[in-house]
């Protein structure tokens, strides 16, 4: 049946000049160009990559150049602050209080600088590297810094003097100095 049918299509010239053109036609395989398909994602993969790589180099010298140590003289930085003749006994105070956390940061390395003054004397109370000694003078030093804050104006001078040099007993304390002298 299926040959009667085809003949009969192939005798009509339309159908047949169809037949003959598709036996004509080669199917031949597609050559696609497939390179920029493939370079592409690569290239952006790289640079992905090369950015992440440059991220981390970065971030890796920009700590090294924080754990830079600087020595520092603390005794003389606080004699420095309370020669200050433009601050006045509050800026003194506020700036002794702000060094003596800076050098607990450095000395213990952790984070005191960003406490209250409260949240310090915890963390002192805490602390277990501090001796007893240790821990009453910077808890007197904290509990002085409230009471300089409501003391007479004619007393802040006085307090702020003796302030300083309370400051500097603790460096020598903890620096292995008797009396803050060096």
């Amino acid at each position: 049946m299926k040959k009667k049918i085809s003949l009969i299509l192939f005798t009509i010239p339309l159908f047949q000049t169809l037949a003959n053109e598709a036996e004509l036609v080669d199917i031949k395989p597609i050559y696609r160009n497939y390179n920029y398909q493939i370079i592409i994602p690569l290239a952006v993969c790289t640079v992905l990559i090369l950015i992440y790589i440059t991220y981390k180099l970065i971030k890796k010298i920009n700590n090294n150049r924080a754990h830079i140590e600087v020595p520092c003289d603390w005794s003389l930085l606080i004699t420095e602050i309370g020669k200050d003749d433009n601050l006045s006994p509050k800026q003194v105070e506020s700036e002794l209080v702000r060094v003596m956390k800076l050098f607990l940061d450095e000395k213990f390395n952790k984070n005191f600088s960003s406490k209250s003054d409260r949240e310090l004397l915890q963390s002192i109370e805490d602390e277990r590297e501090f001796t007893g000694h240790q821990k009453n003078k910077l808890k007197n030093f904290i509990d002085g810094s409230t009471h300089f804050r409501f003391a007479d104006v004619s007393m802040q001078v006085e307090i702020s003097r003796q302030r300083v040099q309370a400051l500097k007993d603790i460096v020598g304390l903890f620096e292995g100095r008797v009396g803050g002298v060096s």
